[in-house]
């Protein structure tokens, strides 16, 4: 395994009383957005951390080792055969009394664990997957004439409850509005990010699910008349082919709310390309050519 370098960097003595210390400790302008964007999404590796805030990997760092020394995050890094992995990071104690003294709330009240952040190796690709694509949408947002509004990873998201007996946690929930001459269309998202590593009966499950849940009183507080979008993302022709079976299993989903597929790597290479396949209506469209709402 490569050096560590300045990865041995020496944390202050955790506080004791952490709302002093962060009386003392107040992160910048760049940093508080790192702390908002991890509570977003839960994990994110340095490059795409990097990408969100619009700095250079060394100014990135710098903001990263401050927050890293000073409790607000932790980090990781995985082994390697050869060179240095790259590090990822997450909230750590500090950060959780940070953002609840800025939601004016209590510890409890803000309904934060640090047990949150503890994954395993498979589950944490899957939200690292998830914060790229999240980081892509947004780098690209302005060129193409779009403001992401918001988007949050799986533990944001949340659970909704379907019934007594089923709930659903989408892996992810977004929206977009997009500026058209002097109009403003809003367009919502549930994502669901499928990395290949289920069965079809597992696949089918979860699409069976998301069917049940656009129906359910929880949907309908929600978003009302306007439900979102369903995007599911692929991790490979594999993965898209199971999903395939699984929705053609399920005519009933599309009915519901319309359902866009696109693999991984096309939406990393082109987040607002035409690269996104309408089920119902068989045809490859963008998100910005999609039929929206007016949101003024």
């Amino acid at each position: 395994m490569g050096t560590r370098g300045k990865r041995r960097i020496q944390r202050t003595e955790l506080p004791k009383d952490l709302y002093d210390h962060i009386s003392k400790t107040l992160p910048n302008v760049q940093e508080d957005k790192i702390i908002q964007f991890l509570y977003d999404m839960r994990y994110a590796k340095t490059s795409d951390i990097s990408k969100y805030l619009g700095l250079s990997l060394v100014q990135t760092r710098v903001h990263l080792r401050r927050l890293y020394k000073d409790w607000y995050l932790f980090r990781k890094f995985r082994k390697v055969d050869r060179g240095s992995s790259e590090g990822y990071y997450y909230l750590d104690k500090a950060s959780i009394y940070y953002l609840a003294a800025n939601a004016e709330q209590t510890i409890r009240e803000f309904g934060w664990d640090n047990r949150y952040n503890i994954s395993d190796p498979e589950k944490m690709d899957h939200t690292l997957d998830i914060t790229q694509i999240r980081v892509v949408l947004q780098c690209e947002s302005e060129i193409n004439g779009v403001v992401l509004d918001k988007f949050y990873g799986e533990k944001r998201a949340g659970l909704r409850k379907i019934n007594e007996e089923l709930s659903l946690n989408p892996d992810g929930e977004f929206a977009l509005i997009v500026k058209y001459n002097e109009s403003r269309f809003l367009k919502k998202y549930l994502l669901e990010y499928d990395r290949g590593t289920e069965d079809l009966v597992k696949i089918k499950a979860k699409i069976s699910k998301y069917s049940q849940y656009y129906k359910s009183d929880d949907c309908l507080y929600r978003y009302e008349d306007y439900k979102p979008d369903l995007l599911i993302v692929c991790n490979g022709s594999l993965s898209e082919k199971r999903v395939r079976i699984a929705l053609d299993n399920n005519p009933e989903l599309m009915i519901l709310c319309k359902v866009f597929i696109v693999q991984l790597t096309s939406i990393i290479n082109d987040p607002y390309g035409h690269v996104y396949y309408e089920m119902e209506s068989e045809r490859l469209i963008n998100l910005i050519d999609i039929d929206m709402k007016n949101d003024e």
